[in-house]
């Protein structure tokens, strides 16, 4: 009975420790991008966006950043019927929104270290 309790433990730690792990790609939402600013230094970029997702391009002159951006989907308000669906656009609880998939990339050029430029890259 006793190696039958000590068992279960084992095998569920077993299994869980063997499971796949998990992982997703860096990502900013559309509202960090009304942080961004002509002019803007790479570190203040950084500062409010994070670090992109890679670079695509660079040279003592120009230099480009690319971030994934994402929207947020919010859990809409079901009634009481179970048939009337009421859109939300504001959760009032952390848990009632989530990332959707990404709507498109966007490059960030700077010139001599500033913000000079951006655009998407719709794929």
């Amino acid at each position: 009975m006793y190696n039958r309790i000590l068992l279960v433990p084992l095998l569920l730690f077993f299994i869980v420790g063997c499971s796949n792990k998990i992982y997703n790609t860096p990502f900013i939402n559309m509202d960090e991008t009304i942080h961004l600013e002509f002019g803007m230094s790479q570190s203040n970029v950084v500062e409010k966006l994070k670090e992109p997702l890679y670079v695509s391009y660079g040279d003592k002159d120009e230099i480009i950043w690319v971030y994934e951006v994402r929207t947020i989907e919010v859990k809409s308000k079901v009634l009481m019927d179970n048939t009337t669906v009421i859109p939300l656009k504001k959760a009032k609880n952390p848990s009632d929104e989530r990332h959707a998939s990404s709507i498109h990339k966007l490059s960030l050029t700077f010139s001599k270290g500033k913000l000079s430029s951006w655009r998407t890259n719709d794929e």
